[in-house]
């Protein structure tokens, strides 16, 4: 069930020496040592799109993982790239420290989504949850 559209953004964090320079192409991340969602998943799927339609080889990474706290915190301790939904750089928890690099990812968007299985039962709980997504995501599509 997706709940709005979601545009990527290659992050780093606020010390990456890439953070200063402005009008970057995504050429220009390739020789950056990166962290990146396997090549199977959802994301690791749009990521590899993203840089085909650019006509580039999509980096090697060297932590591929696809726990967003991980990749989170190699960014803040490291030299490291990611890319991520552009709205987790405002979150107030990242707001200080990451940084969306100045690279126009203008035709990627990425649906955040509900996945469930088919024919389960859900949870009364669950179904809680769902309604107040639905309020949030239709809070963030007025923005």
């Amino acid at each position: 069930e997706p709940l709005f559209d979601a545009p990527l953004a290659v992050m780093a964090d606020r010390r990456h020496p890439l953070t200063r320079r402005t009008a970057l192409a995504l050429s220009d991340t390739l020789g950056e040592a990166w962290t990146l969602s396997p090549p199977g998943s959802y994301l690791g799927v749009s990521v590899t799109e993203l840089f085909k339609r650019r006509k580039l080889d999509v980096p090697t990474a060297v932590v591929t993982t696809i726990s967003v706290y991980m990749r989170l915190n190699l960014l803040a301790t490291g030299p490291f790239l990611t890319i991520l939904p552009a709205r987790m750089a405002r979150h107030r928890g990242n707001a200080a420290w990451l940084r969306c690099l100045d690279i126009d990812l203008g035709d990627s968007t990425a649906p955040i989504a509900f996945i469930t299985m088919a024919r389960r039962r859900t949870p009364g709980a669950v179904e809680m949850f769902r309604a107040a997504c639905r309020e949030a995501a239709t809070d963030e599509t007025t923005r």
